[in-house]
């Protein structure tokens, strides 16, 4: 049975292993001059209820550290 990987998942992953809380990600990614991170729009990408735009999510992916 195969699982599906989500960009949620993914991130949430990543800032579990990091011990960071969902405003500490939004924070970095606020402190590196993107808009709209707050850490309701962080639950909200990790949940899948929506999806971070692109510059969101590279910036995000920087903040966790996401291998390329």
């Amino acid at each position: 049975m195969s699982r599906t990987v989500t960009v949620g998942s993914v991130l949430r992953a990543r800032r579990l292993a990091l011990d960071m809380t969902a405003a500490e990600v939004a924070a970095a990614i606020t402190a590196r001059g993107c808009r709209g991170a707050t850490q309701q729009a962080v639950s909200f990408w990790e949940r899948g209820t929506r999806l971070p735009s692109l510059h969101q999510f590279a910036v995000a992916a920087q903040v966790v550290a996401i291998p390329r």
